[in-house]
C-alpha cells in the first residue's frame, strides 16, 4: 500500500528523531497543562471549546483510549471506568492525576497499551500535528479500534478571516517563528492519508475558537507552541 512518507523517509525530516524527542520532553516537562489551559478558554459561537466537541463526538459506551492525552483535559466523571489516557510525559500524567483523573499511563502513541480490536473510540487532541511516523500513529489507532469504532482528533489549522489572520501575525512575531508543524502537509489531505492507514473520514469540520487574551495569556499561548528557537 502507497503511503506519503515511510518510517525511513520522515525519520530523516528536520525535527525528527532524537533531538525532536529530546525537545518535546523538555516542553511538557516545562510547561505541564499549558495546551489545556490556553484551549479551555477558548471558546466557539455556542460558548464550548474545543474538548466539549470532542467530548460530544465519543459514544456512550466503550473503552475511549486518549492517545498523547497530556494533562487529561477529556476525563470526566461520565468517562470514569471506560476511559484510557496514554502520554510519554510524566510531568503531563502528574498533572493528570492531580485534577482527578483515573487509569492514565506512560505510553507511546506508536505501541498502544491495549488489545487489537478494543476500543470504542480513539481520541487525539492537539498532537497528530507533530508526532513523529504520523502513519505508524494512525496504523495504532487503526488496531485498536473494534470493528465500526470512531477515531477523533483535533489540530490547529490555518486562519481564514481577516481578524484571525491579523492574531496570527502577532503570534508569529510574539513565537519569532511561524506557527507551522512537520505534519501539516499530510493533514492538508486527511482523506487520502487516513484511507492510505485503514481509517474512513466521516466528517472533516473546521471550526473558530477565539479566546480572550491578557497580557499573561498573551505570552502563554505563544508560549504553547511547539516552536524551538533560533
Amino acid at each position: 500500500m502507497a503511503r506519503p512518507a515511510g518510517r525511513e523517509a520522515q525519520m530523516n525530516e528536520p525535527g525528527a528523531g532524537a533531538e525532536w524527542d529530546a525537545y518535546l520532553a523538555g516542553f511538557h516537562a516545562d510547561r505541564p497543562g499549558i495546551t489545556e489551559r490556553l484551549l479551555s478558554h477558548s471558546l466557539d459561537a455556542r460558548g464550548t471549546t474545543p474538548y466539549d466537541w470532542v467530548a460530544d463526538a465519543v459514544g456512550g459506551s466503550g473503552l475511549v483510549v486518549d492517545v498523547a492525552c497530556g494533562s487529561a483535559p477529556l476525563w470526566s466523571p461520565r468517562l470514569a471506568g471506560r476511559y484510557l489516557g496514554v502520554d510519554l510525559s510524566s510531568a503531563e500524567l502528574d498533572l493528570a492525576r492531580h485534577r482527578g483523573a483515573h487509569r492514565i499511563t506512560q505510553g507511546s502513541a506508536h505501541a498502544l497499551p491495549v488489545q487489537t480490536g478494543i476500543a470504542a473510540t480513539v481520541v487525539c487532541s492537539m498532537a497528530l500535528m507533530i508526532l513523529p511516523d504520523l502513519s505508524a500513529v494512525l496504523g495504532e489507532v487503526r488496531r485498536a479500534l473494534r470493528p465500526g469504532g470512531v477515531f477523533v482528533a483535533i489540530v490547529p489549522t490555518t486562519p481564514t478571516g481577516l481578524g484571525d489572520l491579523v492574531f496570527g501575525a502577532g503570534l508569529v512575531r510574539a513565537a519569532r517563528g511561524p506557527l507551522s508543524y512537520r505534519n501539516d502537509p499530510l493533514l492538508r489531505r486527511p482523506r487520502r492519508l487516513f484511507a492510505e492507514n485503514g481509517l474512513a473520514v466521516r466528517e472533516d469540520i473546521r471550526r473558530t475558537y477565539r479566546c480572550e487574551l491578557s497580557a499573561d495569556r498573551a505570552a502563554e499561548a505563544a508560549a504553547s507552541f511547539y516552536l524551538r528557537g533560533p
